[in-house]
């Protein structure tokens, strides 16, 4: 039997949802009443998020036409079974576009990922960070950057939105980067920062001052390594000290999960295994993992107090605490 590799996870009190690939096909469970369901997604390679709407789910995904040409796809689920939409307008690309992730706030759908012009191998020519909102049933589509690409999305209001992710053409020169909306354009809010950081892989907003994402660092050439926890307070990003001997190897942070401002968990990988922090509203501490040998690729909080962890062939569930 394949194994089913799970990317994202969405928990809320009418069920719990996780999206991610097996066989070499999209695939989406859901738990409900107790029991787990599945659906592959015809014509879709892999999912890499999902978000719960009103009366949806949402999710996204990419399908691949060749080694490096890819194209985004968006499906929804409205209890009728899983439909794909298009993307309209897309952007004009020459070797396609992927999406990461989606998030989904007082009716408009949020999605971030990157698009791709590079001309074979003659270079970048205008690749870039993609995003595109679905507002009144109507998509519009922004993109920026040069070799930047966006891995994560949250929102705190219909002008309030941040993105994140990394910049660079290549490994060397990998850095991280966030973006945020206003309310009427994207603009930078961190690019290019620190030396140490080679990317930021989710980012969780909680209100207009309070807002962490968290990523990989940069080892080579970097006499202390520490893992990556930044914080918006409002006014300024700034870097949360962690100490690297909590670890036997600096952990790779990939997801984010709070049931309050005092309650946030980071979940990832160190050295193949899992790893797992926790936010108690003054200090972040190392948490105990799921028992698993995988790394942790997304973390959901649902109201009732359980922590859900999903990754390669895994779901995982605790109780945490919340009052």
């Amino acid at each position: 039997m394949p194994r089913t590799d799970l990317n994202a996870v969405a928990a809320d009190a009418r069920g719990t949802w996780a999206v991610g690939t097996v066989d070499g096909k999209g695939i989406a469970l859901r738990l409900s009443g107790g029991r787990w369901s599945s659906t592959r997604i015809a014509g879709v390679r892999e999912l890499t998020g999902v978000a719960r709407g009103t009366n949806e789910i949402w999710a996204v995904g990419n399908r691949f036409s060749g080694e490096y040409s890819a194209r985004g796809i968006i499906a929804r689920q409205t209890g009728d079974g899983w439909r794909l939409l298009a993307l309209h307008p897309a952007p004009l690309t020459t070797r396609g576009f992927v999406l990461s992730a989606v998030a989904v706030r007082d009716g408009d759908v949020w999605i971030v990922g990157s698009y791709d012009n590079t001309q074979g191998n003659n270079g970048p020519d205008d690749d870039g960070w993609l995003v595109a909102r679905r507002h009144a049933s109507r998509w519009q589509t922004w993109r920026g950057g040069f070799s930047d690409s966006l891995a994560a999305v949250s929102v705190v209001a219909s002008d309030n939105v941040w993105a994140v992710g990394r910049t660079g053409v290549n490994i060397a020169s990998e850095d991280e980067v966030a973006v945020h909306w206003d309310g009427s354009r994207w603009s930078y809010a961190m690019r290019s920062r620190a030396q140490d950081v080679r990317a930021l892989n989710d980012v969780l907003a909680l209100s207009r001052d309070d807002v962490w994402a968290v990523g990989e660092p940069r080892t080579e050439d970097v006499p202390s390594p520490a893992p990556v926890v930044e914080h918006w307070d409002g006014r300024r990003w700034t870097r949360v000290a962690l100490a690297a001997s909590l670890w036997p190897a600096i952990p790779r942070l990939t997801a984010l999960a709070a049931f309050r401002r005092d309650d946030v968990w980071a979940g990832g990988d160190v050295n193949g295994r899992p790893a797992l922090l926790h936010w108690n509203g003054s200090a972040w501490l190392r948490a105990t993992p799921p028992p698993i040998a995988a790394p942790l690729a997304d973390l959901a909080a649902a109201r009732d107090g359980t922590l859900w962890a999903v990754g390669p062939g895994f779901v995982a569930h605790s109780a945490c605490r919340t009052t």
